[in-house]
């Protein structure tokens, strides 16, 4: 295949079917983005996604909250700690280290929904529960 005959469309394809096992062997997800064509060459920017859930029996989305909890003044143990706000039960999953205002990511515990909050929202929740 001439690459450089923009055959685009068949190389996304190609390289699908050649990380396939790449993919389930390590735990990833690897994609192209965008394609460009030069007179010396063609780039492509590639995104390299972890999709285990687990790293050493330990759940990946918990590793993350131990790692930033401290900065938000909780602890590790407050991961999935539920709390009560106006009747709503919600637990504390995460945070946004992005997102200086509301930076803890909630869930509803009913309905699986997703909020963002303030740590002080959460803090509140805690107590009253």
């Amino acid at each position: 295949m001439d690459i450089l005959n923009g055959n685009f469309k068949e190389f996304r394809q190609d390289f699908k079917d050649a990380m396939r096992a790449l993919e389930a062997k390590h735990g990833v997800k690897a994609s192209i983005g965008s394609i460009t064509y030069h007179p010396d060459g063609t780039n492509f920017t590639s995104r390299l996604t972890v999709t285990n859930e687990t790293v050493n029996g330990k759940d990946v989305a918990q590793i993350k909250f131990d790692s930033t909890c401290n900065r938000y003044g909780f602890e590790p143990s407050d991961y999935n700690r539920e709390f009560t706000v106006r009747g709503q039960r919600l637990k504390l999953v995460g945070f946004n280290s992005k997102a200086p205002k509301n930076p803890c990511k909630i869930e509803d515990v009913a309905t699986g929904a997703k909020y963002k909050c303030g740590e002080d929202y959460v803090k509140r929740g805690f107590l009253t529960s």
